[in-house]
């Protein structure tokens, strides 16, 4: 499922609400709509982040039509989705025609569920690599490309030197998160390398796109925009990073859920 930023609703639609008896069904021509839900989500699926367009896309309903007909032109109530076998039987449906008159747990566009939703594992503000580029344990596509956050990332050997004791080499690794994308490293945007292991102090705690503030319920953090160190990044060889939380208060540092290795903050090395 992909986090969304919604936007203004196209004026077309904010005309055709004033319309008494208006529905859903009745708005034509809808090309506006599906052009600006389009960009909102970058041409890909709210639900399985597959590309689309207006030749194959939905518009979802985050509350059905049937379920809640008051919100059927509510412009944060729509979301775009693909096909999802529209037609087949209900085994190989999936993403919108799948969901029917089911009303989802977590909507994306949601802002208040999205500082939760996009929090330690979905954020941009860095590309976590559990989320973007493990190996391991990223769903990924073959190209490859992680089907959480749609980063693709490749690696490339440029160097290996054998010898009888550690072997030397080194590899560059793209990815196309913005948040790696839009940093321009030794290699070029998006590029890191296998010696570019490092740790970053953030301003940020376990919520990296709340704003600073007290109100939680609000998609605020209290440790965010401080001026203290509430994480530390550690960016590994592939370039993903593993972001540690610091209690601003004893130091005490705790790894991210599922990671093993341990950072200690002031001891002696």
């Amino acid at each position: 499922m992909k986090r969304i930023v919604k936007g203004a609703a196209p004026s077309d639609l904010l005309k055709y609400r004033l319309t008494k008896g208006a529905t859903y069904a009745d708005y034509r021509p809808k090309e506006s709509l599906k052009k600006s839900l389009l960009i909102e989500q970058g041409y890909i699926c709210c639900f399985c982040m597959q590309r689309i367009s207006e030749s194959n896309m939905e518009v979802a309903h985050w509350e059905p039509i049937d379920v809640n007909p008051s919100r059927q032109l509510d412009y944060k109530n729509h979301l775009a989705s693909c096909g999802g076998n529209r037609g087949q039987p209900l085994r190989s449906q999936h993403c919108n025609p799948r969901q029917g008159n089911i009303v989802l747990t977590i909507n994306p566009a949601d802002p208040v569920l999205n500082a939760d939703f996009s929090n330690a594992n979905f954020t941009d503000a860095s590309t976590v690599s559990i989320t973007n580029n493990d190996l391991i344990r990223t769903p990924s596509t073959a190209d490859p490309a992680s089907t959480v956050t749609g980063n693709n990332y490749h690696d490339e050997t440029d160097i290996v030197i054998k010898g009888r004791g550690i072997i030397y080499g080194l590899t560059r690794t793209y990815n196309s998160a913005p948040s790696s994308s839009e940093r321009d490293g030794p290699f070029g945007f998006g590029w890191s390398h296998s010696y570019g292991m490092q740790l970053k102090s953030n301003d940020y705690g376990s919520c990296p796109n709340c704003t600073a503030g007290a109100s939680t319920t609000t998609g605020q953090a209290p440790e965010n925009g401080n001026g203290r160190t509430a994480s530390i990044t550690y960016v590994d060889e592939r370039g993903g990073d593993h972001n540690y939380l610091v209690n601003e208060s004893t130091l005490v540092v705790t790894p991210p859920q599922g990671e093993f290795d341990l950072l200690t903050a002031n001891q002696p090395v």
